[in-house]
């Protein structure tokens, strides 16, 4: 299916085939535009609305973003032959085509990576700078030394306070499409602010189908929510706030099991399991990037890359820890309030929901009231969806135990095959990386650690059950 980013009449692309590609009625046309759009973007500076007065560069790099993202949502997987697969053809107007044109496979080689679908591009000439509707122009002074990625979980609520705790002067970017998302990100912010003051900002990034009952063009209704490229928008939106700012360091502060995210089982190789901060993705992002040439010295950090997310949650000092329950962790937190669990966010069977409850519980802090299900007291009660990542992820960790060293390197990299140099680069160390063995150890700690708790914490005949 065909995507194409609208910027408007002849004055701004007088492409034949751009004008083609708007006659034609099969063709979803992204449409942010403020008078008429059918999707709806706003930046909120500490949760104020500003207007940024982008590049644009910048801007063709954000609405390319916003293409592919809307483009995820909106046409559904069952779509794809495999029922999986889909095929997207986006068309993009950019200010300079032969660039795009020119880093397109690397492009292409990342979003299909990031997705498990299939890209192909056109790219369009774009004659000049669209102007945005102009509100809130709020100066905002440009002395931040770093930004941090700020989703409103657990380990980038953490990696926000280290860089903090190091004297940096920290602007926080956060993307959300709910009510429940930014309301989060803002709390946490709030418990940093309380302790840090001016030294942190948060800056947010609204993205979502717009909610206006006649746009100009209608797009399909929201039929997915696997959102496999989110991460992709998201750190676009990072990347054109640190080109705003003339900031050329990105932290993505994301736990190593979690970024590795080895499948825990053959049913859950490839796109099926998610890649949104693998290392083999932010190098495609970084070759990208490079090819794009927009960005100078651009640095792309995520000092959590070999630590467990128990590792991640003891970097936080005492005090800060009583914000953590206003984090949030879960795959599935939409479908939690949709069962009407009212103040209840966590489903708590899905693997981000295991991995927050066994970090907790290392500090005193897991709260079994605050998950829809209790996994790991009400097993027998629980449907097969539910018991599945329990049972997926115990399957792994044992077999993971009785596994050489050189079968877990190949496990790290099952996921998608990345050279062990990156970490170093990801960890912006001078330290010299040159195998999987930090990986590796994380994988075991990380098994060790679990397969210990649950031995704590199961009942005698669950134990039994699942043979555990």
């Amino acid at each position: 299916m065909e995507f194409l980013r609208y910027v408007g009449d002849n004055t701004f692309c007088n492409e034949p085939n751009y004008r083609e590609s708007l006659k034609e009625k099969s063709t979803q046309k992204i449409d942010v535009l403020p008078d008429g759009g059918n999707v709806s973007i706003g930046f909120f500076f500490n949760s104020k609305k500003i207007y940024l007065p982008l590049d644009i560069s910048y801007v063709d790099l954000l609405d390319f973003a916003i293409s592919v993202y809307i483009g995820d949502e909106i046409l559904s997987r069952s779509s794809g032959d495999d029922g999986w697969t889909r095929s997207f053809e986006i068309s993009s107007p950019v200010h300079n085509p032969t660039i795009w044109k020119d880093s397109e496979l690397v492009l292409k080689e990342m979003l299909e990576f990031l997705s498990g679908d299939s890209y192909s591009f056109k790219w369009h000439k774009l004659l000049r700078q669209i102007p945005r509707k102009k509100h809130h122009h709020q100066i905002i002074k440009n002395d931040f030394d770093v930004i941090c990625l700020f989703s409103g979980g657990i380990d980038s609520f953490a990696g926000a306070n280290k860089l903090l705790e190091e004297k940096k002067r920290v602007l926080l970017v956060g993307h959300y499409a709910d009510g429940l998302t930014s309301s989060t990100q803002q709390v946490i912010f709030k418990a940093l602010q309380d302790k840090f003051g001016d030294q942190v900002n948060l800056l947010q990034c609204f993205v979502a189908k717009s909610k206006r009952a006649h746009p100009r063009y209608k797009l399909f209704e929201k039929s997915e929510d696997t959102h496999r490229t989110r991460s992709f928008l998201f750190l676009s939106i990072a990347l054109t706030i640190a080109g705003y700012f003339k900031v050329n360091t990105i932290y993505i502060p994301e736990n190593g099991v979690i970024a590795l995210n080895i499948p825990l089982t053959l049913s859950r190789m490839g796109s099926l399991s998610t890649r949104t901060t693998h290392p083999r993705f932010i190098n495609l992002l970084s070759n990208f990037l490079n090819k794009l040439g927009i960005f100078d010295k651009l640095i792309l950090l995520n000092p959590f890359i070999f630590k467990t997310k128990t590792e991640v949650i003891k970097l936080l000092p005492q005090e800060m820890q009583g914000a953590l329950q206003k984090t949030i962790s879960c795959a599935h937190f939409a479908a939690v309030r949709w069962r009407g669990k009212k103040h209840i966010w966590h489903c708590g069977y899905c693997v981000p929901c295991l991995y927050r409850r066994i970090a907790l519980m290392e500090i005193g802090k897991d709260t079994p009231r605050d998950y829809a299900v209790g996994v790991f007291n009400d097993f027998p009660k629980l449907s097969f969806t539910e018991k599945s990542d329990l049972m997926s992820l115990i399957f792994f960790s044992k077999k993971v135990k009785t596994l050489k060293n050189i079968r877990i390197n190949s496990l790290v990299t099952s996921h998608g095959f990345f050279e062990p140099e990156i970490g170093n680069i990801l960890l912006g160390s001078s330290a010299i990386i040159t195998d999987y063995s930090p990986w590796s150890d994380m994988t075991r700690r990380f098994v060790d650690e679990f397969l210990t708790k649950l031995d704590k914490i199961l009942p005698a005949g669950i134990k039994r059950t699942i043979d555990f």
